[in-house]
């Protein structure tokens, strides 16, 4: 017997949509008159929604850093580019496309290693805010690896704040998902918390 909704399905990965049980979900309507050749339903089809089910979400952590908050920021700002230099176990290599990697608009391409992996990734961001009054960054992750899960770009937010003697840095992730059941970007977080606290540790170890 003849499925129409498997059809359907074959069709959708003929033309190169995904199985209805993984990314958009597809609307289609039968426009009359159908027909068949022999034992083959031919069935004129319209395409009228794709719908994606995203799901988006948002990781925030905060992180006491020993060092006054305009050296953290100032080397985060200036010098970013530099790192893979200080800590070659997590960056395998930093390099600018575009701009001049201290200003808004600039472009990099990173090779990195997430914690407890040995894969080298690769992602490509571009820096969209520095705000000096408030010491935040911006970049926009829209390129790469993470892409296999997550819907063209994450947002990486970074500000320092004055805490006591030292400072408080905030690093927040947005995000979106390709689908619901995938992994929160958690490894990417991690991977930053322990840069900042290497940073930290770095910059005392300089004082």
């Amino acid at each position: 017997m003849f499925s129409l909704y498997s059809g359907i399905n074959r069709l959708l990965l003929t033309v190169g949509f995904p199985s209805a049980s993984y990314g958009p979900s597809i609307s289609f309507v039968a426009h009359p008159p159908s027909h068949t050749i022999g034992n083959t339903v031919i069935l004129t089809l319209k395409l009228v929604s794709i719908e994606q089910n995203m799901a988006t979400g948002k990781l925030e952590m905060e992180k006491e850093a020993k060092c006054n908050p305009q050296k953290f920021y100032g080397m985060i700002k200036y010098t970013l580019h530099h790192l893979h230099t200080i800590f070659p176990e997590s960056y395998k290599s930093i390099d600018i496309l575009e701009g001049d990697g201290e200003s808004v608009g600039s472009v990099r391409l990173w090779k990195y290693v997430l914690p407890g992996t040995s894969e080298v990734l690769t992602a490509k961001e571009k820096t969209e805010v520095i705000d000096d009054e408030n010491m935040l960054i911006v970049w926009n992750i829209y390129e790469g690896d993470h892409t296999n899960h997550y819907n063209g770009f994450v947002l990486l937010k970074m500000q320092v704040v004055p805490n006591g003697e030292g400072s408080l840095v905030k690093w927040t992730f947005e995000y979106e998902k390709r689908n619901e059941g995938g992994p929160d970007p958690q490894q990417f977080m991690n991977m930053f918390v322990m840069f900042g606290d290497k940073l930290d540790a770095h910059l005392a170890a300089e004082a």
